[in-house]
């Protein structure tokens, strides 16, 4: 192998390496949905590229493998250079050639417009949650004159949060309905649990999504367990009956209050913010319910 042919390989090696290198930093970054790394070191990526590209011609005219008379091969080096820049890296969206326009289809794009979306109505949420907590005490004397039981406030209550952003809250008491016969709470627990499964007809083996699940026995187990724990869990039923995410949340508050909740999508989608704000309101209003009782 010559020293021209050896020297030049030598450098496309290099750039090859490094091309290599910024792949592979571009999929754990599109793996990861966290990490957002990549993004943040392209224009770092780029000036590297152009740095590698200025010191494998000098290196290459100091070899004397190259001269000012190989101008044709120094515009076909420097053409790959921007090339790779272009498709590589900042990968355009070509939307018009001539007078020839292209619908695109830009993932990246709608992928950062959709996130952008849910940020800011998120936000919103946040901010809407933050003004209920603070007027919650208002809110209730105004419920209390409309004489309702206790569940009935409570749900009216919830309904400020989910009327709001699309969603509907199906509130259920944990309460045994025969009064005269004794029942251990985890009993009670377990039956309302099913009344919602058979209600909202889920499928413990597909659809949580927040689970391992193995089978559809164990799952329920898990299921109880984790509810009774006081977690929350949510459901992914678009596969089974198209309606979307929902969720399950339990509220423990004393002896006195002790409801699940099942959260779905109306209008919007449910996220897990959604849960916990609402979980969080009707413990709130059972406190207030609570401090009321005290007081008179």
């Amino acid at each position: 192998m010559g020293k021209e042919t050896l020297v030049i390989s030598i450098l496309i090696g290099v750039l090859l390496l490094f091309i290599l290198f910024v792949y592979v930093r571009s999929l754990r970054s599109f793996s990861n949905k966290e990490d957002n790394r990549f993004n943040e070191n392209l224009y770092q990526y780029r000036k590297t590229l152009y740095v590698l590209f200025v010191l494998s011609i000098g290196t290459l005219w100091l070899a004397e493998v190259i001269s000012i008379d190989d101008w044709q091969r120094l515009v076909i080096l420097a053409g790959m250079a921007v090339f790779i820049d272009i498709f590589v890296f900042t990968t355009p969206t070509i939307k018009k050639i001539w007078k020839t326009e292209f619908q695109a289809y830009d993932p990246l794009k709608t992928y950062i417009q959709e996130n952008s979306l849910i940020e800011e109505k998120q936000q919103d949420k946040l901010n809407y949650f933050s003004q209920l907590l603070q007027i919650a005490p208002f809110i209730k004397s105004d419920i209390e004159k409309k004489q309702l039981n206790f569940p009935e406030s409570l749900d009216l209550f919830l309904c400020y949060y989910a009327d709001t952003f699309g969603l509907r809250v199906h509130l259920y008491e944990v309460k045994a309905k025969d009064i005269e016969i004794e029942h251990e709470p985890i009993e009670v627990f377990i039956k309302t649990i099913q009344t919602i499964k058979q209600t909202h007809t889920l499928d413990w083996g597909s659809m949580p999504v927040n689970l391992a699940v193995n089978d559809e026995g164990n799952t329920e187990r898990l299921i109880m367990e984790t509810l009774w724990n006081g977690d929350i869990v949510a459901l992914d039923r678009e596969e089974k009956h198209g309606k979307g995410m929902a969720h399950i949340c339990p509220i423990f508050v004393g002896e006195n209050h002790t409801f699940i909740l099942f959260i779905e999508e109306i209008h919007q989608r449910v996220y897990e913010i959604d849960a916990m704000f609402i979980t969080n309101l009707a413990c709130l209003f059972c406190f207030l319910e609570d401090q009321n009782l005290v007081e008179n």
